[in-house]
């Protein structure tokens, strides 16, 4: 699993000319009033309109989407064969460790698609630029899904609330996944 991670270790928006580009997409982002709709292997997220969704499938059929204007990315994988949240978590983060030299990681755990999720920060230097990654997964009954996103420190400020709108938007259950709710006065089965 861990060649699914290589390709996506150092954002290249180092040049100024990248700069220039990310703030311009961004402003032109929060003047849009649409996005588009990404709906296919029984999921469904919002991208902002312009922006390019690559879809890649793996030769045992994992499907990595990876969404970008051009600089920073976010990234979902699907691995059909569900394997743990830990360890695809550990393989990602053993990937940032095994190829640069000083990390910064904090783990995380959030509601992403109204599941519990998993996941690291991590903070690296590449290019002489600070780096920012967001990993997280979650387990369905049908897949573990594994949501990436990396930008450098100048990148930021407007990224991150770009892919917090990208993930918060992301669901799940577009086939009909069952999620148990519990309460105290009875057990509940909710298809959503």
């Amino acid at each position: 699993m861990k060649s699914q991670f290589d390709r996506c270790m150092c954002s290249q928006a180092g040049s100024e000319e990248a700069t220039i580009h990310c703030s311009n997409s961004v402003k032109w982002y929060f003047n849009m009033s649409s996005s588009t709709v990404y709906r296919q292997h029984g999921i469904l997220f919002e991208v902002p309109n312009g922006w390019e969704i690559d879809e890649q499938a793996t030769e045992h059929g994992d499907v990595t989407i990876t969404v970008s204007d051009g600089a920073a990315f976010w990234a979902l994988t699907l691995m059909w064969e569900r394997p743990e949240v830990e360890r695809v978590l550990q393989e990602a983060k053993q990937a940032f460790e095994e190829e640069y030299e000083e990390l910064d990681i904090e783990e995380v755990r959030e509601k992403i698609s109204r599941r519990d999720c998993e996941g690291f920060d991590i903070e690296f230097v590449c290019m002489e630029f600070i780096n920012h990654v967001s990993l997280r997964s979650l387990r369905t009954g049908r897949f573990t899904a594994f949501v990436m996103s990396q930008m450098t420190d100048h990148e930021q400020k407007y990224y991150t609330p770009l892919f917090d709108d990208i993930t918060s938007s992301l669901d799940v259950d577009q086939d009909g996944d069952c999620l148990l709710y519990t309460s105290d006065a009875a057990d509940d089965l909710l298809c959503v």
